[in-house]
């Protein structure tokens, strides 16, 4: 993934649960609620499939993610924010997720510190699962 890649994509020094784990923490820590969680390398498993390791983790701030909504309600398609820890093919874990500016310009939404703020968080929380 380039530099002109739609998503933010860090390695972690850590497991894929390990590495959640670290997310789920850092988002309860920060009063941040984890509304699911899906394995799904487990899934695979359950249907007698095989994959490399990868765990979704979906979050948000209702009182956020409803003003965006209010602007452009297409946007739940993409809320709650969601970050993607997944297993390369060589055994690298990495932590991935959408570019806040991305998200604002597919959904033609009106230029606003909150898009900031949310990069902010995001960087600062997959940071600290990350290394």
């Amino acid at each position: 993934m380039g530099e002109r890649s739609r998503f933010i994509k860090k390695k972690s020094a850590f497991s894929v649960q390990e590495t959640m784990d670290k997310l789920e923490t850092t988002l309860s820590d920060r009063s941040i609620a984890v509304f699911a969680k899906i394995d799904h390398l487990k899934n695979a498993l359950d249907v007698g499939m095989r994959m490399n390791e990868a765990q979704v983790i979906y979050f948000g701030n209702p009182a956020i993610g409803t003003i965006l909504m209010q602007e452009n309600v297409f946007l739940a398609l993409e809320l709650p924010l969601r970050i993607a820890v997944v297993e390369d093919d060589v055994s690298d874990v990495w932590v991935v997720y959408n570019k806040m500016s991305e998200l604002r310009a597919r959904y033609a939404l009106q230029d606003s510190d909150i898009f900031t703020k949310v990069d902010n968080l995001l960087d600062a929380v997959t940071d600290l699962a990350t290394k």
